[in-house]
């Protein structure tokens, strides 16, 4: 599967990465846990080094200074966060989180990624769109389109693919 484009959903919560194979059958991709979804969280341990998903949401009661969820909230913001006397952005933890999905999958499709479509909330501004592309970028991927998360839950179950006109409602609960 050369040239696969990554499909993310960079979640509040959880995060999740999937592939459209060239019959245009999608799969999640499990992550190095073997789970289908990711924690949105970050730990950070020392200076400059820190572990991302599951191993950080253990570290969250523990060490909560230096434990980061709900990021995604403040995208778009220009605030900096800090851990260890190092100064990141959100866009910078987000691209922690992505940097870790996309390695992930490079080690279950056993090759290099680099280009990713990443979904946003529909009501993300261009700060917020911009801040989730950068955060991208900073995780060494080429971010081809961000799509609206209702409207990749509708592609996603091949309502495109249906003829006739009809009415669907896309409920996104999120989280």
């Amino acid at each position: 599967m050369k040239d696969v484009i990554l499909g993310i959903d960079l979640g509040t919560t959880f995060s999740t990465m999937a592939v459209v194979d060239q019959f245009g059958k999608s799969t999640v991709l499990p992550n190095s846990d073997g789970h289908p979804t990711t924690p949105s969280v970050v730990h950070f341990y020392e200076p400059g080094s820190c572990v991302v998903g599951e191993e950080a949401v253990k570290s969250v009661v523990a060490d909560p200074a230096n434990s980061i969820r709900f990021v995604k909230r403040l995208m778009g913001d220009d605030i900096k966060l800090e851990f260890y006397g190092e100064e990141y952005t959100p866009q910078g933890i987000s691209g922690l989180i992505l940097k870790k999905l996309k390695a992930d999958a490079e080690e279950v499709l056993g090759h290099e990624i680099s280009d990713a479509v990443i979904t946003v909330p529909a009501y993300f501004n261009s700060a917020q769109r911009a801040a989730t592309a950068e955060a991208g970028k900073l995780a060494g991927l080429n971010v081809l389109s961000m799509v609206n998360e209702p409207t990749a839950a509708a592609i996603a179950h091949g309502l495109e693919k249906f003829g006739d006109d009809r009415r669907v409602l896309v409920f996104d609960l999120g989280g």
